[in-house]
């Protein structure tokens, strides 16, 4: 069963992911904007107010890029790790590690004022990896608490 609340999870977050680029640019560019608005609330809170809000604006969507995908390759190092379908946990990793990004980058393509981007294939790519890479520490933390009781 928990293999697949898991991989539940797993579905849910690329939902997520391709709910949000299927947004038109007008309405995704307000909602990164409310969360710029919010950093630079916070920045100017402990002095910092020096910021090109274009070029801040720019960082902040390819970091919600990064940290929307991150939060997958978490989900997706715990689905594999409790749960894989198939003796190739390796395999399954590199099929969503690849075709997410891309499919969701073409979604992008078909999205009026959006453009799929290689840059942002990256970005994710290396989102799932710091994600997997955090869900597989956690992993082993829980393992070692739980072999030393």
């Amino acid at each position: 069963m928990k293999k697949y609340i898991f991989w539940l999870l797993v579905v849910l977050q690329v939902g997520f992911i391709f709910y949000n680029s299927s947004l038109v640019a007008t309405y995704s560019t307000k909602a990164s904007f409310k969360a710029l608005n919010l950093l630079l609330r916070g920045f100017e809170h402990v002095g910092l107010t020096a910021f090109d809000i274009e070029l801040f604006h720019h960082y902040v969507r390819k970091l919600a890029h990064f940290t929307e995908y991150a939060s997958l390759g978490f989900l997706l190092a715990l689905a594999i790790y409790y749960g894989s379908f198939t003796k190739h946990r390796f395999i399954e990793y590199l099929v969503v590690l690849f075709a997410i990004p891309c499919l969701d980058e073409l979604l992008q393509t078909f999205v009026p004022g959006r453009t799929g981007l290689l840059s942002d294939v990256g970005i994710d790519m290396s989102g799932i990896i710091f994600g997997s890479f955090c869900g597989y520490v956690l992993i082993l933390i829980i393992k070692d608490i739980f072999k030393k009781k």
